[in-house]
């Protein structure tokens, strides 16, 4: 989705989020499950289980997506996969 976002918007980088937010599982992963993408000239990828609530759930994907865009722009290295 990264890479499908830098191509449509002729961007230098692409960022996407993915994951389950709720209120149940899906196809065997975990609520709070989310993978978050970034596509410039390298991706990355980070994928955690956090808060079971849903809301909750959306609002860290979002601040933790803006987090990995923040460092990709000034050039600071990625959190690790965990």
């Amino acid at each position: 989705m990264a890479v499908g976002s830098r191509r449509i918007f002729d961007a230098d980088l692409g960022l996407s989020t993915t994951g389950v937010a709720g209120p149940d599982a899906h196809d065997g992963k975990p609520v709070g499950t989310v993978c978050i993408g970034s596509r410039g000239t390298a991706s990355r990828l980070r994928a955690r289980s956090r808060a079971r609530d849903r809301e909750m759930v959306r609002r860290w994907a979002e601040q933790a997506a803006l987090d990995l865009l923040r460092r990709r722009l000034a050039g600071l290295p990625g959190p690790s996969a965990r």
